[in-house]
């Protein structure tokens, strides 16, 4: 008779075996097993178990995965919603930073519209998160932005003038608080806040949109 191989202690790791009440009672009470064998769980596994997490442990869970690249963009739209809501824009660049075109356009929609008032200030705070993520992130954003929302978005938070030859000073200094590319047309935004979130806008658009834009 062979002895008794010892047993193998129960480390609390997820794995394939577990049912989905077990991983849901570690959610609300130890989430702790969850971060420490997250990471190396298949990608299928990974992405079930963040369909069934809040959004601070959500975020947590994504950072801890080296496939957090290949995973967000494969949440559902409102999912990605609720996260951002749940922790907060500000405490959620990591997730922005690799949402794709569709789910910011999908928050966007959702922030920057209140019934059927566009809420301006709501749509910069977003634009601003997203430059933090990286101007290439901002520029790729843009591009795929409904060019109508842009142009309200301009005429919400300032105006255009244009440079008269005939009427204005040639040395003319530019007036501070105003954003201009080309010195004939400028921009002034409506309050001093608005400069420095509109600003990257602007420069994104003008030179990957010059005819439109510049």
């Amino acid at each position: 008779m062979e002895p008794e191989k010892p047993k193998t202690p129960d480390t609390g790791a997820v794995s394939s075996g577990q049912t989905l009440g077990e991983i849901l009672r570690w959610v609300e009470e130890e989430p702790g097993r969850i971060l420490e064998a997250f990471p190396g769980l298949p990608f299928a596994e990974q992405l079930g178990v963040l369909l069934l997490t809040p959004g601070q442990l959500r975020q947590d869970l994504l950072l801890s995965s080296p496939l957090a690249g290949e995973l967000v963009p494969m949440l559902p739209e409102q999912e990605v919603y609720l996260t951002l809501k749940e922790i907060g824009l500000e405490d959620a660049l990591p997730m922005l930073s690799l949402m794709t075109r569709e789910q910011l356009h999908y928050v966007n929609d959702l922030e920057a519209w209140h019934k059927e008032n566009f809420e301006a200030p709501a749509f910069l705070k977003l634009i601003k998160m997203i430059h933090q993520c990286g101007e290439d992130k901002l520029a790729g954003w843009l591009d795929a932005a409904d060019p109508e929302l842009l142009v309200l978005l301009l005429k919400e938070c300032g105006s255009v003038t244009k440079f008269d030859v005939t009427e204005d000073q040639v040395e003319e200094p530019v007036q501070h608080g105003s954003i201009t590319y080309d010195g004939f047309y400028r921009y002034y935004p409506k309050r001093p806040e608005f400069t420095p979130l509109l600003d990257p806008v602007l420069r994104v658009l003008k030179a990957s949109h010059p005819e439109r834009y510049g």
